[in-house]
């Protein structure tokens, strides 16, 4: 079983995803990129585009970004900001 950490994505109307995962894919201002557990700290721009994580099940899930926004990578610990979401099919 893969290492996994605590990823948050909020809009400001809701919180779209709160739990364990074990990668993240994002949109980010100067290219897409990933996150996995241990990643080093960082804060960075995203831009409208696909948003996909792996949560501890293998399950993935994805959401395509309506706006802009920022993710905050702390220790074990992610946080995702942006200004809507849809859910992909």
């Amino acid at each position: 079983m893969s290492t996994s950490y605590e990823l948050r994505i909020h809009t400001p109307e809701k919180i779209v995803f709160d739990g364990a995962v074990v990668s993240l894919n994002v949109p980010g201002g100067k290219g897409s990129f990933a996150v996995l557990a241990h990643h080093v700290p960082l804060v960075s721009t995203l831009v409208p585009g696909p948003i996909v994580l792996i949560d501890r099940t293998g399950k993935r899930t994805g959401w395509e970004s309506q706006g802009r926004g920022f993710i905050d990578v702390r220790r074990d610990k992610v946080t995702v900001l942006v200004e809507a979401v849809q859910e992909q099919e």
